[in-house]
This record gives structure tokens, C-alpha cells and sequence, in this order.
């Protein structure tokens, strides 16, 4: 059961790569993404920063368009880059997750409550 269910996913995921060949223009080739890929990865360590704190304040609705965006920015990232943006959304998480909800120091932002806090850090380091 399991392995037809990632052969159908596998087979999901190669038709929409598909689809997306078709719709790409002829001068679109391998060497433009990879230098358009290089040219985004260069500047991704300062959007991270940025696409955290629009995912944070957004309302959860909203936050799947900014879950996929974050998700490519981190593929072209530095992995040391990404290992400081990973450990502070953990230390959110962490922090949330062990604070009181009326404690002084509280984490406020991601949400109206502490439920709310802790699934917006969990969907941000899994994103």
C-alpha cells in the first residue's frame, strides 16, 4: 500500500514537472535557471529574514504561498545560513512551547494563543 501510494505521488509529481515543461519558453534553457537560481541564492541569506516575519504576522490563511516561498529560498540557501535561520525558529518553538502563556517573557508573536504560536513555529521550520 505504501508504495503505491509514493509510486502515485512520484507519478503526480512528474506530470506537473511535465505541465511545467510545456508552459517553459524556448530560451528558457538549463543554464539561465542555474544562473537565475545562483543570482536568488546570493541574496537569499537577507529574504529569509524578511520571509520569516511576513510568515509570523500573517494570518494562518495566508501562510502556504509564504510556506512555499520560504521552502525554495531555503533549497538555494548556504547551509550554514540555513542552520542559523533553522535554530532560531527552533529556539521560537522551544521558547513557546516551555513558556507559561502569562509568564512576563513570553513569546507573543505567531498567534493569538500559545496553540496558535507553537503551530505557526512548527509549520515555519517545516517549511
Amino acid at each position: 500500500r505504501v508504495e503505491r501510494e509514493r509510486r502515485e505521488a512520484d507519478a503526480r509529481e512528474a506530470a506537473a514537472v511535465a505541465a511545467t515543461l510545456e508552459d517553459r519558453p524556448d530560451w528558457f534553457t538549463s543554464r539561465v535557471a542555474a544562473a537565475q537560481a545562483a543570482a536568488v541564492a546570493k541574496y537569499a541569506r537577507n529574504f529569509l529574514p524578511i520571509l520569516f516575519n511576513l510568515f509570523v504576522a500573517a494570518p494562518p490563511e495566508r501562510r502556504g504561498e509564504l510556506s512555499a516561498t520560504v521552502g525554495c529560498f531555503a533549497r538555494v540557501t548556504e547551509a550554514t545560513a540555513l542552520g542559523g535561520f533553522f535554530r532560531t525558529v527552533l529556539r521560537k518553538l522551544v521558547k513557546v512551547t516551555s513558556d507559561a502563556e502569562d509568564a512576563a517573557d513570553a513569546l507573543v508573536e505567531g498567534g493569538a494563543d500559545r496553540s496558535a504560536r507553537r503551530c505557526t513555529f512548527m509549520d515555519l521550520a517545516l517549511a
